[in-house]
């Protein structure tokens, strides 16, 4: 083996004993670090989300826009804590910009997910939306004044401009507070391809009563390297 073996007296710190898959503990040793270390294989870190940039709410807009998104990413994360509104029964749209400006036709998005059914749990039905930027009533969880609300979206291969820019989701409560319709899974998807340059999160309806309240934040997340 290169670098650090069994026997081998030039060691820092003496000759090590290579470690065997039979034995292992499950906790690295000083001999199983040294060999890895003096070999050139330690294993590489864990690929973790980087914060990429952050909109904290003041009540004073219903969109915020993440702009000259970095491309040299392979996934993005969207994370929100959504604060209380002033009115309920409000719609929440995810357009993106493929590098000609924000997209905001409706006919070129589409929702499709999974959430509560009827009063009782357990109770699961689809929710579809062919023409639209998000789902019916509150989505993703836009909270009423009573509930607040999270939802997180997540965008594979964000920055390859020949793939539609698809993304999962989840969030805490479609329609908080009750027994129904409480949390919802799915898809977002751009009929149309391109590389996600830009992310616009915006309200059906823009007055201010649909204003993003406080403690509302939105946060967004690259990881890996783009390939």
């Amino acid at each position: 083996m290169v670098g650090i073996e069994s026997g081998k007296t030039w060691s820092r710190i003496g000759a090590q004993v290579a470690p065997t898959t039979a034995s292992a503990s499950g906790v690295w040793q000083i001999q199983e670090a040294s060999e890895y270390i003096g070999a050139g294989t330690w294993p590489a870190p864990a690929v973790d989300f980087k914060a990429i940039a952050r909109f904290v709410a003041d009540g004073s807009t219903a969109t915020y826009d993440f702009t000259s998104i970095p491309q040299d990413y392979r996934d993005l994360r969207l994370v929100a804590s959504l604060g209380r509104n002033a009115v309920s029964g409000e719609k929440l749209f995810i357009y993106v910009d493929v590098g000609s400006g924000f997209d905001t036709s409706s006919s070129n998005y589409g929702t499709y997910g999974m959430r509560g059914s009827s009063s009782s749990y357990g109770s699961m039905q689809t929710e579809n939306n062919a023409s639209q930027a998000g789902y019916n009533y509150d989505w993703p969880g836009s909270p009423t004044t009573k509930y607040a609300n999270s939802f997180i979206m997540d965008w594979s291969d964000y920055a390859d401009a020949t793939k539609l820019p698809n993304a999962i989701f989840w969030q805490n409560n479609y329609m908080p507070g009750g027994s129904s319709q409480t949390t919802i899974t799915g898809a977002w998807q751009r009929y149309v391809a391109g590389a996600i340059q830009g992310i616009r999160i915006t309200r059906n309806v823009t007055t201010s009563n649909y204003y993003f309240k406080q403690p509302t934040t939105f946060t967004l997340f690259g990881r890996g390297a783009a390939d």
